[in-house]
C-alpha cells in the first residue's frame, strides 16, 4: 500500500490506462482504440500530460502514438525503485505488481479501462467504491486480495 502510494504521489496529477494486448480478443488492437476513449474522456483536459500505464504489451514503440498525442508516459519498470517487484521471487513478481498497479488505477484522475479485462473491470470497481473532490481521491476503499484486506491508495 505504501509503495503503490509513493509511486501515486511521485506522479501527481495524473490519469491511467491498462492496455491488455496479450488476449486473443485484442491481440491486434492499435493505439486509436484506448486512445479515442482517452480523447472523449477529456483527458488532456483534464490538467495532466502524465498517464500511468498498466500493460502487458512488451513493445514500448507500439506507445508512440501516446506519446505523440502528448503524453508522459509512466510504466511500472519506470518505478521500479519505489516498488522494488525485482526483490520478490519470479513466480510472485507479476501477482505483486498486478496488485501495486491496480492500487495505482484507482487513485489516478481518470481511468481507460482495456475492454473484455476483469483487471480493468476490477478497478472500474474500486474507483466506483471511492470518493472524490474535485478529482482528488479523498476516501479510500477496501480491498480483499489472496485473503487479505488492503487499503488501496
Amino acid at each position: 500500500r505504501r509503495r503503490a502510494r509513493r509511486v501515486a504521489e511521485r506522479l501527481q496529477p495524473y490519469n491511467a490506462v491498462h492496455v491488455r494486448r496479450g488476449d486473443h480478443q485484442l491481440r491486434n488492437a492499435d493505439a486509436a482504440l484506448w486512445l479515442t476513449a482517452m480523447a472523449e474522456h477529456g483527458f488532456l483536459a483534464s490538467n495532466t500530460s502524465n498517464l500511468y500505464v498498466s500493460t502487458d504489451e512488451r513493445t514500448k514503440a507500439w506507445f508512440q502514438p501516446f506519446v505523440k498525442a502528448g503524453y508522459t508516459l509512466t510504466f511500472a519498470a519506470d518505478v521500479e525503485d519505489i516498488l522494488q517487484a525485482d526483490r520478490l521471487p519470479p513466480a510472485a513478481r507479476q501477482d505483486i505488481t498486478g496488485v501495486y498497479e491496480q492500487a495505482i488505477l484507482i487513485a489516478a484522475r481518470q481511468f481507460a479501462p482495456s475492454p473484455h479485462s476483469t483487471f480493468s473491470a476490477f478497478v472500474l470497481r474500486c474507483r466506483n467504491e471511492t470518493k472524490y473532490w474535485d478529482g482528488m481521491l479523498t476516501a479510500g476503499t477496501r480491498v480483499k486480495w489472496a485473503g487479505h484486506t488492503v487499503r488501496s491508495v
